[in-house]
């Protein structure tokens, strides 16, 4: 008995390929700093310091209203400058990494399949189960393969033909991280 011969489609496990930039590796970075779990707990005590020392001072000063006013204006400066410390200083980490390290900007290939995501990096390889992932997001212009702490695949929809082909890859790839861990899809 013959089978009748499979689509393309459907015997091809997905698959992208593409050169990972500077603009897909640092997008990656302000993505991964903005839902670090110390990001909202640091942004809370500094306000809350800075709330603390507006109405301690208010209270020393005959028009209050204008010292809390001030001491707003004071703390969100500061508040201001801290972060566009953080920014500048992650972003220059980012740029001396990507620079020191010329593996990230070599074609890359990522297939998924049902027991994991396989990266092939020049002569580098990575196979990652699906259990080891910790989440699996996107962005407009990237999926994010998480397996640790700021430590991800980076794939770029540019990779894809199509919006399509970037959604199925992702929805394959939350999919089957979803069987493997036992977690529900966001």
């Amino acid at each position: 008995m013959t089978r009748p011969n499979p689509s393309p489609r459907q015997d091809r496990q997905p698959t992208a390929q593409f050169t990972l930039t500077y603009a897909d590796y640092w997008n990656f970075n302000k993505y991964a700093l903005l839902r670090t779990p110390w990001l909202p707990v640091y942004g809370g005590a500094l306000a809350a310091v800075a709330l603390a020392l507006m109405v301690f001072d208010a209270r020393q000063h005959s028009d209050p209203g204008m010292a809390f006013v001030r001491n707003l204006l004071v703390s969100g400066a500061i508040v201001a400058f801290i972060g566009a410390a953080v920014y500048f200083r992650y972003r220059g980490n980012a740029r001396k990494i990507f620079a020191q390290n010329p593996h990230l900007a070599e074609r890359t290939t990522v297939m998924l399949d049902e027991r994991g995501a396989h990266v092939q990096n020049g002569a580098d390889r990575l196979d990652v189960e699906w259990a080891m992932f910790r989440r699996i997001e996107q962005t407009r212009g990237s999926i994010y393969l998480f397996y640790g702490l700021g430590l991800a695949t980076i794939v770029p929809k540019r990779a894809f033909r199509s919006e399509a082909d970037a959604q199925a890859f992702f929805a394959y790839a939350r999919a089957a991280w979803s069987r493997a861990t036992g977690k529900p899809q966001p």
